[in-house]
């Protein structure tokens, strides 16, 4: 009986063994998706996220408008440029344009002039984007369900009052112009327009000397004052390509161990982080890039490869992890979707958030992820640290359109920051037919 019993031990000691070995191999070498509870066994001993549960909250939108206007009428617009004015103005109508999005009906295109009376004709709030994100997106995120009607990139949306419903209208990459019927009330987005009375903004159309605009940009004569900023990366980044200890939540956002994260320095000085089939590497400006081989990666919310819904969830992953790298840095930053760029129909993608400052786009700094197989396989982003030493008053719009050259036209006028004698200061971009300056 004993030997039996030890016979037995044994056994269990041997089949004990080869499954720690096996989830050790696992940890350096990395195990495929497809090895279920294996997989699942080795993402929680390399330290990455745990098992996903749903939520019952929805993720916040990835978007962010850059200016929102509200329509009283032809020359009565009320509007606002910076993540100070806007965040209260949209908090205000934010239910409202999600029972919209979520609530929309295919899109019909429409003529120019129809875009126009649905704006003018009983009021409107419009809502301008840096970059082209898709409507699908924009949908899913107000609770609305994946349909391919929905498969509209727009640099601008309308959340228009309707006669009786409320209606979105749209103009899309290629400038066609289109609207959606909703569920929403008309007399509420009327309610919402009572809260923002106009304050002397015009269409550029109704405004002298600004004939080198679109007759439908704002114009508005105030003066926009935003900080100027010293920016630099953050100390613990410094810190770590110089030879510390690099911040344990960093390496975690990354869904990377911290403890068994191998360590070398790369030729070109970066601090390079490898564990198994991923690779961090941290450059002293700032700079990290993430890439994972092997078939893994980082994955967004459990969605049917290569549909819409998988596209949105790798968005917010893509900016979940982005934020997560910032907050760990220290130097937190707004960040926005610029656009997403289906590759196939097995769920590759590249998608591009712009880094944002006072809710203007900073220019040349954007977030970067290349997703393959519905896994995000490579992500680039820059953390700074943003210290406001003063500020800058821009132009008004209507004196910037006097000073841009006659051979612009069709111009659009945002706030946007760019690099000054070593500063990050804020100007006013101008993006005509032909591109942005």
């Amino acid at each position: 009986m004993k030997e039996r019993l030890k016979t037995l031990a044994l056994v269990a000691n041997v089949a004990l063994m080869a499954v720690l070995f096996a989830l050790s191999a696992s940890i350096s070498v990395g195990v495929n998706p497809n090895m279920g509870p294996l997989y699942a066994a080795s993402r929680w001993l390399r330290g990455e996220s745990a098992p996903i549960q749903s939520v019952k909250e929805r993720a916040p939108a990835a978007a962010y408008p850059i200016r929102l206007t509200a329509i009283h009428g032809e020359k009565e617009l009320s509007t606002a440029s910076t993540r100070q004015e806007i965040s209260p103005r949209y908090d205000q109508i934010r239910s409202i344009l999600e029972e919209a999005l979520s609530s929309a009906q295919p899109p019909r295109q429409i003529s120019r002039r129809q875009y126009w009376q649905l704006l003018l004709e009983n009021g409107a709030f419009l809502l301008e984007y840096d970059g082209y994100p898709p409507l699908y997106a924009l949908r899913t995120w107000a609770g609305g369900g994946e349909s391919e009607f929905f498969d509209l990139n727009f640099n601008r949306l309308a959340l228009a009052a309707g006669q009786e419903q409320a209606a979105l209208a749209l103009e899309d990459e290629d400038g066609n112009y289109w609207v959606c019927d909703t569920a929403a009330g008309g007399q509420r987005v009327r309610e919402a327009l009572e809260g923002q009375p106009p304050d002397g903004a015009l269409f550029a159309r109704d405004a002298a000397g600004c004939q080198t605009l679109a007759e439908d940009e704002i114009v508005s004569d105030r003066r926009l004052t935003l900080p100027v900023y010293d920016a630099s990366a953050p100390a613990v980044v410094a810190a770590t390509v110089s030879g510390g200890e690099i911040p344990r939540a960093l390496l975690e956002c990354f869904s990377m161990n911290p403890y068994l994260a191998k360590r070398y320095t790369a030729g070109d000085g970066a601090a390079v982080f490898v564990q198994g089939s991923f690779v961090l590497r941290v450059y002293a400006n700032g700079r990290l890039e993430l890439s994972v081989d092997g078939g893994e990666g980082l994955a967004g919310d459990a969605a049917p490869p290569g549909g819409r819904a998988q596209a949105v969830a790798l968005i917010d992953k893509t900016r979940s992890v982005a934020a997560a790298a910032m907050e760990a840095g220290g130097a937190p930053m707004d960040l926005s979707l610029l656009s997403i760029s289906p590759l196939s129909e097995q769920g590759d993608y590249t998608i591009v958030l712009s880094c944002q400052a006072e809710g203007a786009p900073i220019a040349g700094l954007e977030v970067k992820a290349d997703a393959k197989n519905g896994l995000i396989v490579r992500m680039e982003l820059t953390i700074l640290t943003l210290e406001q030493t003063g500020e800058s008053v821009l132009l008004p719009a209507r004196q910037a359109a006097a000073a841009l050259g006659p051979e612009i036209r069709q111009a659009r006028l945002y706030p946007r920051y760019g690099w000054q004698e070593g500063k990050l200061a804020p100007y006013l971009s101008y993006r005509d037919a032909k591109g942005e300056s």
